[in-house]
This record gives C-alpha cells, sequence and structure tokens, in this order.
C-alpha cells in the first residue's frame, strides 16, 4: 500500500518499540476494511496514513492479512460505546492512550452531537507524524494531542498542562494497549487515571488471556507481557477502582474471526477502590500456592464432589444435572487457573476437548437434548476433567498421557458410563497421596 504523500514515515519503525508500528499496521488494516466489500467501519484517512508497507506485507502475508480482531474492536468501540457516550453527555472529555494513528476525532460523526475533547496520547515521533500528515484535515470537535511516555510518572501532568480537566466526565480507551506493558505499570496507569476522573467517568480496554500472554509467537504476541483469565478481570479492575464487566471478543465478532476466546473487552465506570474479602482471598491464594499446589489441593478438595456428582445423576438425571452445572459453575475460575498455568495449554485442552464447551454450557440456555445425549456429555466432561488434573498434576503433555495407568484405567472405565467415574477418583486421589 503506497502512500499518497511525500512525507517520511521511516520514523514509525518496529525497531524502537512494537507499539509505534502496531499503529501503523492498524491503520493498514482500517484502510483494507475501508477497501472491502462490506466494511465495518470506514476511515477515509488510514490509507493516507499508512505509508508504503509493501515491503513488510510481502514478507509477513499473514499478519498483515489478519484485520478482523482489530476491525471487531474498533467497531465495538465506536457503535457500541462511544455513540452511547456523545449522545449521552453534554460535555465530555475521549481521552485516547496509545492513541496511535487513530482517526476518529476526523471522522466519527456522534463526536458533532454535544461538546467533546478528544485527548490523543502518544509518543512526540508519533503525534509528529500525524500532525504532518493531516495538517490540512479538519477535526469534527475539539482535538488536543499530547506528547508523552506513559512510562514517564509526570504523563498526568502533561495531559493537565494541555488542557485536561479532572472535573470534566471522561472515557479512556486503552485499544490494544495494556498487554504491551509490564502490569505492574499498567495498574499504574490505571489507579492514576481514576484518580483523575469526575464521577460518571467510564474505562474501555481489552486484556489478552494467559494463555495467548504466554504463547510467546507472532510479530507482536512475542511482546505480550501480561495476561488475566476472564474470571480474575473484575476483581482486578475493581481494586482499582474500575467496575467492569467483561466478554470475550467473540460475544461481539460480528462474524469474524477474533481469536477463540484469547482476548477479552472490559468496559465499565468510575466507582469506589474495593478491597473486600473476596479480592484479598483470591489474592492470598495466588500468591501462597504455586500452580501445582493449587491443582493438588484443587483435587483433593474436589474429587469425592466429581464422584459424588457422577453418582447423583445415576440415580436422579434431572437433580444430577442441576447438580452437575452447578458444580461447574463453582469450578470454572479454579479449572480456567490451572489450564492457564500449564505450559503449554492448547496441547492439554486436546486431552479435554469437551471441556472446551462448558463456557458455552454456562452462559447459554441450553436445550436439553436426548436423554443418551445429555448422559454421554456429563460423563465426558467428568472423564476429560480428571484426565486433564491428572496432566496437571504429573506435568504431563498429551501425548503422554497414553501411557499412563489413568489412561488405561479411564479407556476400561468408559464402558461403565458414570459408574466409572468413582474409581477414578480413588486411584487420582491415591496418586496425590504418594510420597
Amino acid at each position: 500500500m503506497k502512500q499518497n504523500s511525500s512525507q517520511n514515515v521511516e520514523d514509525i519503525v518496529e525497531s524502537t518499540s512494537p507499539i509505534p508500528f502496531t499503529a501503523r499496521l492498524i491503520a493498514y488494516y482500517r484502510a483494507q476494511e475501508t477497501n472491502s466489500e462490506s466494511p465495518l467501519i470506514i476511515d477515509p484517512l488510514a490509507e493516507l496514513l499508512v505509508g508504503d508497507l509493501s515491503s513488510y506485507v510481502s514478507k509477513h502475508r499473514h499478519t498483515a492479512g489478519s484485520r478482523d480482531y482489530a476491525i471487531v474492536r474498533s467497531y465495538h468501540i465506536e457503535k457500541v460505546i462511544l455513540s452511547n457516550w456523545c449522545k449521552n453527555h453534554v460535555m465530555s472529555q475521549i481521552v485516547l492512550l496509545g492513541a496511535g494513528l487513530d482517526t476518529r476525532a476526523y471522522r466519527f460523526q456522534p463526536l458533532c452531537v454535544n461538546s467533546h475533547t478528544v485527548f490523543e496520547v502518544d509518543l512526540s515521533v508519533v503525534n509528529q507524524y500525524k500532525e504532518r500528515i493531516l495538517l490540512d484535515k479538519q477535526p469534527l470537535c475539539s482535538l488536543i494531542r499530547v506528547s508523552t511516555d506513559l512510562s514517564n510518572p509526570e504523563w498526568p501532568d502533561h495531559m493537565l498542562a494541555s488542557g485536561y480537566s479532572k472535573d470534566i466526565p471522561t472515557i479512556w480507551i486503552l485499544e490494544g494497549l495494556v498487554y504491551y506493558i509490564e502490569q505492574d505499570r499498567v495498574i499504574s496507569l490505571l489507579s492514576t487515571a481514576h484518580q483523575m476522573s469526575a464521577e460518571g467517568s467510564e474505562i474501555f480496554l481489552d486484556v489478552a488471556t494467559h494463555g495467548l500472554a504466554k504463547a510467546k509467537y507472532g510479530a507482536f504476541m512475542k511482546h505480550f507481557k501480561w495476561g488475566l483469565a476472564l474470571e480474575e478481570a473484575p476483581a482486578f479492575f475493581r481494586s482499582l477502582g474500575w467496575h467492569v464487566d467483561c466478554s470475550f471478543a467473540d460475544d461481539y465478532d460480528q462474524g469474524r474471526n477474533v481469536g477463540q476466546r484469547a482476548l477479552i473487552f472490559v468496559h465499565g465506570h468510575r466507582g469506589s477502590i474495593l478491597h473486600d474479602e473476596e479480592v484479598v482471598s483470591e489474592s492470598r491464594i495466588e500468591a501462597d500456592l504455586t500452580p501445582q499446589e493449587f491443582v493438588r489441593s484443587f483435587s483433593r478438595n474436589h474429587l469425592s464432589t466429581i464422584a459424588k456428582v457422577s453418582n447423583t445423576y445415576a440415580a436422579d438425571t434431572s437433580r444430577g444435572y442441576e447438580a452437575f452445572l452447578d458444580f461447574l459453575k463453582e469450578i470454572k475460575p479454579a479449572i480456567m487457573k490451572i489450564v492457564d498455568d500449564l505450559s503449554n495449554p492448547a496441547l492439554v485442552l486436546r486431552v479435554a476437548p469437551r471441556l472446551q464447551r462448558v463456557p458455552q454450557v454456562l452462559n447459554s440456555n441450553v436445550e436439553r437434548k436426548s436423554s443418551e445425549e445429555e448422559k454421554s456429555f456429563v460423563s465426558g466432561v467428568l472423564y476429560e476433567l480428571l484426565a486433564l488434573l491428572y496432566c496437571a498434576i504429573h506435568g504431563l503433555r498429551v501425548w503422554e498421557l497414553q501411557e499412563t495407568p489413568l489412561y488405561k484405567e479411564i479407556e476400561k472405565s468408559r464402558v461403565l458410563g458414570l459408574h466409572g467415574i468413582e474409581p477414578l477418583t480413588k486411584l487420582l486421589l491415591k496418586e496425590l497421596n504418594k510420597p
């Protein structure tokens, strides 16, 4: 894609930081989307900002063609979040932290309603380039660019000096930013934003799951610093003063491929900073137990319950199914933690494919199928749950499970259906008690 300007763009490069180059790539995605047959968003300025990426695109065709997540994220921010924000606030501030080559101030029509000020906060190299390219373009609202490094503790002072007000409701947009920054810095960033915000302020950001952050592959994911499980996210943000709703990006995918439950949309409002017993308890568990200690403790506490759920369902399918779903809800956060703590979660999930269906079962009104189908699903989940725990306790890979005593017992027990679960729980408990 060639730039329609003689301005030099080579000062925005990958060598100094992954974020500036990501800004160009995200603009490239918007330009691609704009020129597609059925675009979710239209950005007439994106191609102007991209510059010449032909060399990069020729060498990285997969990365250059993987625009769906970035486009769906931008669409969600604009159509679901910012449209309502602009309509419902007579006066507001919209802060884009790590704004990159964002062009909403020039093209997002809801900004024309009421009085809004957009603050684009980014490195000076990004802002200077953007100002050169868009010099003759007129924004739709008040636009202020703040050149600062978010790792600099003085960034709030730079914002205040640029005209930011602590008394005006603000929505903070951290789009594609926080997983590139160390978690401690993100905590500081979000705490500072809370302190600088008036009542009624909101926030949107996207975070990676633990598994994605650990993957370390591809041009950009290799730079990811940290991640959160979906179940951990509300308490994490609540401790920083933000009361949020969290959903996988897949829930808003618009029919696109957005990463298969690996990225999370976070949206909420400014509240008080809460350190309730639940948050303290969760933090203590995380701090005090190693991953192997955690899975051993979980197994000792729940193996008898797995057997009980199985026996209850075998005796009374109606009552047993409710007990089964309640049990899954109870253990879901712990199971996600166990999977995330493993060195290769994808391989272990192949041991327990039915467990991948559990979130959908819990988050939707599933119509019960035939009794045989339901029975097969319940017993399948419990069998694979035991296999997953066995893998985690012993640090096994998927191919190693087949050589273990448990795998051989599972194969024998499957013909017994639910009645084979309890003997397996006893075998696993015996494994735990070995010196």
